[in-house]
């Protein structure tokens, strides 16, 4: 963000993920998405052991992501256990992510294959559940199931996503 170029990013140690010489794959040109950048050299390097890697997933209009996490339960079926999950302040969505088989990225299908969600539209199926607001947090319960927290109207409203919520 703020205008283009929210990210999902795979964190090591010494990652340096760009900001703000970089937002998203682009280099940032005050509000527009400058030339493609796909490698930054002008990152801070913390004594040579900057680690850089573009990002997972890449949205063109901004989401604001919010949290992630791993859904360490099979409480909303067993399908979804492991599995990342990523809730958004602008649209109140909570995304499922599959991840691939030694779980170091995003398994992307069809119009995300790229990395790049170029509307709202290639997301569409990656939405799990919508509709809560502004989504400031997201987390798992003792119970095993997931809870959004929202701020409506400056009001915090605490969500827990039940099966009927899946979209």
């Amino acid at each position: 963000g703020p205008h283009y170029g929210d990210e999902i990013n795979r964190v090591e140690v010494g990652f340096n993920s760009g900001w703000a010489s970089v937002q998203g794959i682009w280099k940032p040109n005050l509000d527009e998405k400058g030339k493609l950048s796909m490698n930054p050299k002008d990152l801070v390097d913390f004594d040579g052991k900057r680690t850089y890697s573009a990002p997972e997933l890449t949205w063109i209009p901004p989401v604001a992501p919010t949290a992630l996490k791993f859904f360490s339960s099979d409480k909303l079926g067993s399908q979804y256990k492991n599995d990342l999950f990523v809730a958004d302040a602008n649209t109140g969505s909570v995304y499922h992510f599959d991840l691939n088989e030694n779980r170091t990225g995003l398994e992307l299908h069809g119009l995300l294959e790229d990395e790049i969600a170029n509307n709202f539209e290639e997301t569409r199926n990656s939405i799990f559940a919508k509709g809560f607001g502004r989504i400031t947090d997201l987390d798992i319960g003792p119970d095993g199931l997931m809870y959004v927290l929202s701020s409506e109207d400056d009001v915090a409203v605490l969500y827990k996503i039940s099966n009927a919520d899946i979209e």
